[in-house]
């Protein structure tokens, strides 16, 4: 298998974990943390290929983008391939949707505009996609249909932690390191919950400390700050 059709794979799995109507076997990412940015910024080299999965997406994004945070973003594209003009086009649907569009204004340095055609073996769309158009690409409406591209959100908040904590407004470090210990307990250094979370090992250090302090991890094996490195 190609390493194309792997990761388009890889992708519709995760599409349809964190909720997109996408016929995938999902089973084994619901055993590991999978990290909301990582998926957006991955979305941008995925856009395209296929209709159905464009429009999922799209839709997961007027639905659910108002959960994902910016600068975390912006951390992880310094480490991650993306499609600057599809960021652009990205950004364009949060703005619109995203009850807090001014914080999107930290990833618009990064877009950038191109010329090209979302999907070159269609017929050119008379009428396109104005999210797209700004950015230069060429896409048919795409107009948004959470019933036909999403599964109920019920069920996706219940299967889905990292989705589920963020939807509670805990904040990105505190849902993230919730969501992980849901999957895989507390038998991790703080350490190496930064690293899967991508988060500054600081932050979690202190978000377990404040977990403990509140009773959040009683009992818990989390190893003790005397044996975590100083950030």
């Amino acid at each position: 298998m190609s390493s194309a059709r792997t990761s388009k794979g890889d992708f519709e799995c995760r599409l349809a974990y964190f909720g997109g109507a996408i016929n995938s076997d999902t089973r084994d990412l619901g055993k590991e943390f999978q990290d909301l940015e990582a998926f957006f910024i991955q979305a941008t080299m995925m856009m395209g290929y296929d209709v159905r999965v464009t429009q999922s997406f799209l839709n997961w994004l007027i639905r659910y983008g108002a959960v994902l945070c910016p600068s975390k973003i912006k951390k992880l594209m310094g480490k991650t391939d993306h499609d600057a003009s599809i960021l652009g086009v990205f950004i364009s649907y949060l703005k619109e949707y995203d009850s807090r569009p001014n914080r999107w204004r930290l990833l618009a340095p990064f877009a950038k505009k191109t010329h090209r055609i979302l999907f070159p073996d269609l017929p050119v769309p008379k009428n396109t996609n104005p999210h797209f158009s700004k950015f230069g690409i060429t896409a048919p409406m795409l107009l948004p249909n959470e019933a036909k591209y999403l599964l109920p959100q019920e069920a996706v908040l219940r299967n889905c932690p990292e989705l589920r904590y963020r939807s509670m407004v805990m904040g990105t470090v505190s849902s993230d390191i919730h969501s992980l210990i849901e999957k895989k307990g507390t038998a991790m250094t703080p350490y190496e919950m930064a690293k899967i979370t991508h988060h500054h090992k600081a932050q979690v250090y202190s978000m377990i400390n404040t977990m403990k302090r509140l009773g959040a991890m009683a009992g818990s094996d989390v190893v003790e700050s005397s044996k975590i490195p100083k950030p």
